[in-house]
Formats: C-alpha cells, structure tokens, sequence
C-alpha cells in the first residue's frame, strides 16, 4: 500500500524544487488511480471507465497510477469463489483476491496553503480480511475498501 508519507515526501520536494519562488497562486491538481488488472478482474473495464467518467469533471494537471484499484491480493490460503462459475472460469486468478465492490482512486490538489486528497470508499465483494480468519494487519497498514480523505496544511 502507498504509504501517506511517501506522498508527503514527493509533495514536499515539488515546493522545495521550486526554489521557493512559488507565485502568489500555485495550484497543481491530479487523479491517483491503480491498476484495473484486466487479466484477474471481470469488470477491469467498467472499473476504469468510473474513474475516467469522474476524472473528465475535474481539471487534472495529470494522473499517477499505483496498486491495485481493483481488488487486495489474498493469495492461497484465502481462495474464495465470489463469482459465476463463468466468471471464475474466464479469471482464475481473482478466487485469490478480496475483491472490492467500486473502483478505489482518488484525487489531489496542492496548493499555496495545503495538500487535499479527497479519497473513495466502498465495500469488499463477499467476505473481507477479518471474516477470512487472516492475521491483523498492522494499524498503519490496514486492509480496507478506502483511500482516506485528508488535508495536510503547508504552513512554514
């Protein structure tokens, strides 16, 4: 998972490489997707197009990719049949994930004054970590079916 403080890190590098010669207004704007995994999703393709259909309302500047927006891998011992026996057949690989129900992405903007991240959240298709019996994951590392709203001010 992409940890806040890497992009806290990138974030602060782009101000810092600017010299502090920043105008009076200084915008950057940008959609955060992840990979739709067309080989193991079904729906690869109706998961994409959510995330285009909201990008096109927003004035992006560009687009980071990372991850996964389509499901968490469980691996093995977690398998479970959460679709068609006709889905399962065409995608053998997604009995192995933990599938979420809506795309997950989010969207950026850095400014002057803060960085906003406006995050989705949704649900898992079936069962998720804790019904499967997996181990905890750690607390700064959750497994969960959101990418969390923040705003980080820049203040010096």
């Amino acid at each position: 998972m992409f940890k806040t403080r890497y992009l806290f890190f990138i974030f602060s590098w782009l101000f810092i490489s600017c010299g502090g010669q920043q105008p009076d207004h200084f915008s950057v704007r940008f959609g955060v997707c992840t990979d739709v995994h067309k080989d193991i999703m079904h729906d690869a393709d109706e998961r994409l197009a959510a995330f285009i259909s909201e990008a096109k309302g927003r004035d992006l500047d560009f687009i980071i990719q990372i991850n996964s927006m389509s499901y968490y891998w469980a691996g093995g011992d977690y398998q479970v049949n959460r679709y068609s026996e006709e889905i399962n057949e065409q995608f053998p690989w997604i009995k192995y994930t933990i599938p979420y129900a809506e795309p997950l992405y989010a969207f950026v903007e850095i400014n002057n004054e803060a960085i906003s991240i406006e995050g989705k959240e949704t649900s898992f298709v079936g069962p998720g970590p804790e019904e499967l019996g997996m181990p905890p994951a750690p607390a700064n590392n959750p497994i969960v079916p959101r990418i969390s709203s923040r705003k980080l001010p820049l203040k010096p």
